[in-house]
């Protein structure tokens, strides 16, 4: 099979690694979905040196696909199965694991990081993370679930947004057109802040009620005056120190703020605005297993799709080009295509 690795320095390579037979608990994934994720543009700008042994490996965690072997001891699961697969394989033993927050097991293994992941025509999963995927959910959709679309649904309902809210989303990326979308299936109103103009177009396209470009003007006032005052509902993706901070600068009393973009470290806030406001702000990582069965099975009640975000489609000899042009952050999402 064909597999994408990533080098640093801005470099891809497409190789050949053996088809992987399924062990113990595992099922092999022929993979119909997989996109360019944010994280593994993180690595493509990093340095070889930063890479280190992670070089050898598949990149990629947003699989979808067809389950086309099982391991002994699987249950559940058949050949032919449509899955999407929550992308840290937990131990599921552990005491993080018994409470069901399998993102924090010390024994995980990190798709694309530690173990070989999505960017390939096969690979392997744990069966307990498997997600059945409903009929009218395409493999595309059900890949963005089991990433991005899983964490901006996290960070929605970390706050209960819902059609009573003006929801602003700082940072238009593929992370925050699927909030603004999710959001506005929930019926709130949405606000973006978006310094890439073909971000912003995109964003209006998807139905957001407001975009705001934060390097022209009085970017806090502009918000302030698009929320009526202020807003109660926010969700910054961008990792910015500015937009994190003005995220703050603009709640409303009783207000809350999710971050989600893990961009700069440190960046100040003024805790008397935080006292006087009563505001909540919330650590929003990826999502948990029970929330992409949600999101899933929301998706298909409503019969909705990330598909109009998704601007480029490559096939994996091409994953150069695919990661070169995610990497400009002018596009929406960057989809790999299977046969």
């Amino acid at each position: 099979m064909i597999g994408v690795r990533v080098l640093g320095d801005h470099t891809v390579s497409v190789d050949q690694f053996p088809i992987p037979d399924p062990p113990l608990g595992d099922v092999r994934i022929k993979i119909m979905g997989a996109g360019v994720c944010g994280s593994d543009l993180f690595h493509f700008r990093s340095s070889p040196e930063q890479i280190g042994e992670r070089n050898k490996l598949v990149t990629g965690h947003e699989p979808a696909g067809l389950v086309d072997a099982v391991g002994d001891g699987v249950q559940g699961l058949q050949v032919g199965d449509r899955v999407a697969v929550y992308h840290v394989a937990a131990c599921g033993h552990c005491r993080e694991c018994q409470d069901f927050r399998p993102k924090y097991c010390g024994n995980s293994r990190i798709m694309g990081l530690t173990v070989n992941g999505s960017d390939a025509e096969y690979m392997l999963a744990p069966a307990h993370h498997c997600h059945q995927l409903p009929d009218n959910i395409s493999f595309e959709d059900g890949a963005l679930a089991a990433c991005i679309g899983g964490t901006a649904w996290s960070a929605l309902r970390q706050q209960n947004v819902s059609a009573t809210d003006t929801v602003g989303i700082y940072g238009l990326g593929p992370v925050g057109l699927a909030a603004a979308l999710l959001a506005k299936s929930l019926g709130a109103r949405v606000i973006g802040t978006e310094p890439s103009r073909p971000r912003r177009e995109l964003a209006r396209r998807l139905g957001v009620d407001v975009t705001i470009d934060p390097t022209t003007g009085d970017a806090v006032a502009a918000v302030l005056e698009a929320s009526d005052g202020g807003l109660l509902k926010a969700i910054e993706v961008s990792g910015n120190p500015t937009s994190r901070a003005n995220a703050v600068l603009q709640a409303a009393p009783l207000g809350s703020v999710a971050y989600v973009g893990v961009g700069a470290p440190a960046f100040e806030v003024d805790a008397w605005i935080l006292i006087d406001r009563q505001l909540k702000l919330i650590g929003s990582w990826i999502f948990e297993p029970p929330e992409l069965d949600e999101l899933l099975s929301y998706m298909s009640r409503r019969n909705l799709s990330f598909d109009p975000f998704v601007t480029h489609r490559f096939p994996l000899t091409e994953a150069q080009r695919a990661y070169e042009l995610a990497n400009t952050r002018e596009v929406g999402r960057v989809m790999f295509t299977f046969d």
